[in-house]
């Protein structure tokens, strides 16, 4: 129904149930400031008559349109919680209206959108989110926002990604250790907690840095056993049960560094995995595949040596090698490749970055190898996996 088509009654039952319950004049007035925050807004307004029509229909006893316009005034003049009301001019139609500064419309919809794509949070999670993103536009405005289509995946059943992300902060600024569990899916879908190293599930790590890599928010943290420690990243939405401990976190020499190369850090990894070296590579790139370049790198990647007919170029990025990494090169299909360095007079167009300036041709040679050396281990696997016979040092 849109906001043309509501009656007094409509309006009056779309109100929180608590207006007007005191039937005072302060309660008529805060009835009025919410009449207009949820049925007005810059295009849409109500006339002092049909707000009192409405509060009538709660209480069973009409005001005044003079005790409502005398409220509509004194709203407008106060502007609480930054109300902006406009008052129509001696004879214009239109009634009075609340500029909302909050939120546009076209805002209200991106982040209802972004909730409704969000993966790790539940389907009851999303709707209180949405209804709330909802609620910073009128009911007209409401109306405007188209939803994006969604897959018919199911949520997960259970998340306490924002709890994990609220405590862990806590953690961090207290100074402590979090304690959590962390729990997996087996093949019958049903979630269990992993065992700890203590032969528990409750896990007790000093909590670094949030991160958001690939469409998920981890917490990367400092875990002690197994000995003698070592970097951790928890996906948020497979933590459960997080609380602040009452041990001190760690505040080791290994801690602080990973503290302040957490950025650093997160642009070299693929879904926060990498094996902890980084390593400076060439990238041959067709133009068809240039937009997932710049999607991954982002858009100060820099393509050098592009060939005359506009077909291909190559970019040079740092990356630790994974897993994850080599996914995404042979994802493209051989739109992006890793490169071999041609020589010296080759690298001067990539030179503006430091991390080429710093490096030998022989250290440049030796990451690629050490590149293909790992795809190449990652694709025997997966072809024995498959039961395909590959031979030996083909590429």
């Amino acid at each position: 129904m849109s906001r043309d088509e509501l009656t007094p009654e409509d309006m009056e039952g779309m109100l929180s149930e608590s207006a007007c319950s005191t039937r005072t004049g302060k309660s008529r007035t805060l009835a009025v400031m919410d009449i207009l925050r949820a049925f007005t807004d810059g295009d849409h307004g109500l006339t002092a008559r049909e707000i009192a029509s409405v509060i009538g229909a709660r209480t069973g006893r009409e005001p005044s349109e003079g005790a409502v316009l005398s409220d509509l005034h004194e709203i407008a003049a106060n502007r609480p919680l930054g109300m902006e009301v406009i008052i129509p001019a001696r004879g214009e139609s239109g009634g009075f209206r609340s500029k909302r500064s909050a939120l546009t419309v076209a805002q209200a919809r991106l982040l209802v959108n972004m909730v409704r794509t969000c993966k790790f949070v539940t389907a009851a999670q999303r709707s209180e989110l949405c209804e709330a993103v909802y609620e910073t536009v009128s009911i007209a405005q409401q109306d405007m926002i188209a939803g994006v289509c969604t897959d018919d995946r199911e949520a997960p059943r259970s998340s306490d990604a924002f709890e994990a992300a609220d405590v862990s902060l806590r953690a961090m600024e207290m100074g402590r250790m979090l304690r959590f569990s962390y729990v997996d899916w087996g093949l019958d879908g049903v979630e269990r907690p992993l065992a700890s190293p203590d032969g528990t599930t409750a896990f007790e790590e000093t909590p670094i840095s949030l991160v958001y890599s690939f469409g998920n928010y981890y917490l990367e943290t400092w875990a002690d056993f197994p000995a003698p420690g070592r970097r951790m990243a928890r996906r948020l939405d497979r933590m459960r049960h997080p609380e602040v401990s009452p041990r001190r976190a760690r505040n080791t020499k290994e801690v602080r560094d990973l503290g302040r190369t957490v950025r650093e850090r997160t642009e070299q990894t693929f879904d926060m995995w990498g094996d902890g070296i980084p390593r400076t590579l060439f990238l041959r790139i067709d133009s068809s595949a240039a937009r997932y370049a710049f999607d991954r790198f982002g858009h100060g990647l820099r393509i050098r040596h592009v060939a005359e007919d506009g077909s291909h170029g190559y970019a040079c990025v740092t990356v630790q090698l994974a897993p994850t990494f080599y996914r995404w090169v042979v994802g493209m299909g051989g739109g992006i490749t890793i490169a071999r360095p041609q020589g010296p007079g080759w690298l001067v167009p990539f030179w503006e970055d430091a991390t080429i300036a710093e490096k030998s041709l022989e250290e440049l040679e030796e990451d690629y190898r050490a590149a293909i050396s790992g795809l190449e281990k990652l694709m025997s696997a997966c072809a024995k996996a498959h039961g395909i016979e590959r031979e030996e040092g083909m590429r």
